[in-house]
């Protein structure tokens, strides 16, 4: 499962996976840019640096895929809680694939209460997005 998580990970720094693009100034996005780079080269400290600057800047994408790195611990101290907050705030900047991971958390009760519930309702969203792990987990 690790494996499949880290191929998601690396698809959404890549920018796999968003059927549409994501509101993002100029800066943020050049940043989000430098992380995939940084990541791809195995830099996940100078990669999660950048996706900060990015999510602090405002950028939905930027904070989904910080989460991602505090949830699995890559440049960052692991942190399922901090993850939690951060694909919340790249859902409520309306980046669909942060609604979908946040699902998989509550789904699965990590960094948040297990609730089945909440997890349908963020894959629901995340699949209305056009992200389709999120309507794969909806079982549709």
């Amino acid at each position: 499962m690790r494996q499949w998580l880290g191929l998601v990970v690396v698809g959404l720094l890549l920018g796999c996976g968003a059927k549409k693009p994501v509101q993002s100034s100029g800066d943020a996005a050049g940043l989000v840019e430098l992380a995939q780079a940084a990541y791809a080269e195995g830099d996940f400290a100078k990669a999660a640096e950048l996706v900060g600057k990015a999510c602090d800047g405002g950028d939905a994408a930027g904070c989904a895929l910080l989460g991602e790195l505090y949830r699995d611990g890559e440049g960052v101290p692991q942190d399922s809680t901090k993850a939690a907050g951060l694909y919340e705030k790249a859902c409520d900047g309306g980046y669909a694939e942060g609604c979908g991971m946040l699902g998989g958390l509550y789904a699965t009760g990590q960094g948040v209460p297990q609730d089945f519930a909440k997890a349908a309702e963020l894959y629901e969203k995340a699949c209305d997005g056009g992200f389709a792990m999120g309507c794969y987990n909806l079982g549709g």
